[in-house]
């Protein structure tokens, strides 16, 4: 969809973020959600590596609130 490389992510965010992120990766059998700790979870999907996603919502000014862990290539 936006020309990148696919890659499996797992991203880290706050709780009040789960409806934005379900909302921008849905549920699907290659998505998946699960509690990190009492104030975080962590979503991982396979997404498409390219300048829209690094800028897409909810990440967007949201470093604080949002971890990427992603392959050492990526960087």
């Amino acid at each position: 969809m936006f020309g990148g490389e696919q890659k499996r992510v797992s991203i880290r965010f706050i709780n009040p973020l789960l409806d934005t992120v379900v909302e921008r990766f849905g549920f699907g059998a290659e998505t998946f959600y699960k509690p990190d700790d009492d104030t975080h979870f962590i979503a991982t999907t396979d997404v498409e590596i390219s300048d829209q996603f690094y800028g897409c919502s909810p990440m967007v000014g949201m470093t604080v609130s949002v971890a990427v862990a992603v392959e050492e290539s990526l960087k």
